[in-house]
């Protein structure tokens, strides 16, 4: 009975740790939940600390020195000439949209490896829970790295 019970187990868990990345797959766009919790780091680039890098976000979440996920926004124009969005929305897009919005927990239930698998083609947006203010929430779009690169 025990070994049934741990099978049973084992192929539950697989439906489960399937289900984000096969419902991330069939969007376009996915938005990414900062709360500048455990696990979650952002550290920002001015002219003055590095021309190169000027005005740019770096948005981490990080395990461990193995597992990361790198979010960097840039308001330069990229080398491709392409300019980064940055939208403004209402908070209730947050209530309306938790299909696309991935947290931490997520990451951390569902596995960082079998989310980034699913990000290398999608359009990827990070909303920063400090720039929610007065009903209206600032989603920048991100380029993605992480330490599962292919």
């Amino acid at each position: 009975m025990k070994n049934f019970l741990f099978l049973l187990t084992i192929l539950f868990s697989g439906i489960l740790f399937s289900q984000v990345p096969e419902n991330i797959k069939n969007k376009d766009t996915i938005y990414f939940y900062f709360d500048h919790g455990k696990y979650q780091k952002c550290t920002y680039c001015d002219a003055k600390i590095n021309a190169i890098k000027k005005n740019r976000e770096h948005y981490k979440f990080k395990i461990d020195s193995l597992h990361y996920f790198t979010f960097i926004f840039n308001l330069m124009p990229q080398s491709d000439g392409k300019i980064l969005d940055v939208k403004t929305l209402k908070k209730s897009f947050l209530r309306r949209n938790k299909d696309i919005i991935i947290n931490i927990d997520e990451i951390l239930e569902y596995g960082m490896e079998n989310i980034a698998n699913a990000f290398y083609t999608k359009v990827i947006y990070i909303i920063d829970s400090k720039e929610i203010k007065c009903g209206k929430v600032i989603a920048r779009e991100v380029y993605f790295r992480s330490s599962f690169d292919h």
